[in-house]
Parts: structure tokens; sequence; C-alpha cells
């Protein structure tokens, strides 16, 4: 089955683009916060959590590095480095407060190509947040 796609960059996306299955929306469906952002989080974004429980687009600094000082050790940056859900949300604005949002967080086909990821993440790790949603019951498609 070949993925939906929107017809450009810009083209507002709807729910067919990214759910493909659906079990029960009341069992799959759950509500939100998405953490403050500085960009724009579209619908199909691949969701982390940070240290607060909200959510964050998958990869996100969470902690900058802290280079080795004297009697300080070095200590690389944190990233939300585990994919947990799927937004559904329309875009959601960038927005210096947390606001709401609505994601799949189980029992959902979904189609992989129409997924979002920031631009920094690599194939391998998009591959990686297939592999955790997957065990989630969140099963991307081709």
């Amino acid at each position: 089955m070949a993925a939906l796609k929107p017809s450009s960059a810009d083209a507002p996306r709807s729910l067919s683009h990214i759910l493909l299955v659906e079990l029960d929306n009341r069992w799959c469906r759950e509500a939100g916060t998405l953490a403050p952002c500085e960009d724009a989080v579209p619908m199909g974004a691949v969701l982390a959590r940070n240290a607060a429980g909200e959510y964050v687009p998958y990869m996100t600094k969470l902690s900058d590095a802290v280079a080795a000082a004297e009697g300080v050790e070095a200590k690389p940056a944190v990233y939300a480095d585990k994919a947990v859900a799927v937004s559904i949300s329309t875009l959601l604005d960038p927005a210096e407060e947390a606001q709401p949002c609505v994601v799949v967080c189980r029992g959902v086909c979904v189609a992989a190509a129409n997924l979002y990821f920031g631009a920094d993440v690599t194939d391998a790790q998009k591959q990686t947040a297939l592999g955790q949603l997957k065990t989630l019951g969140i099963i991307p498609k081709e």
C-alpha cells in the first residue's frame, strides 16, 4: 500500500495522511502537553518526552554539553531520543509556553513516509524511532 503524500510541503495534512488504521480512538489517543518549542510541530511529528513529562519533537536537545573543567566531569548533550507518540494535532505553532496537543500512543498503523522528523534527525535515528514506536503498538507501514 503506497503512503499518501500531501501535494506540497505547504499543503495541510489530514488525519488520513498519518493514520492508516486505528483500533479505537478512545483507547489509541491521549491528550497531552507539548513543551514550549521554537519551531512549529506539524501533524505526524514523532514525539518523545522531556523530564517534566511534556511532549517534545523526537531528538530535541534537552540539555547542552558541559565541557570538562578542573574537578568537573564532561557531560555530553542530552537529547529526547525515545519515541513515544505521534502528534495528530493540527499544526502547532512555535510557543514560549506549553500548549495542549493530541497524540496517538498505541493501537494504530501509521504511514511511515508521512511522519515528520526534524531536519537534524539522521536516517539511522529515524529507523530507531520507528522501531521504538513499533514496540508501543504504533506500527509504521511503508
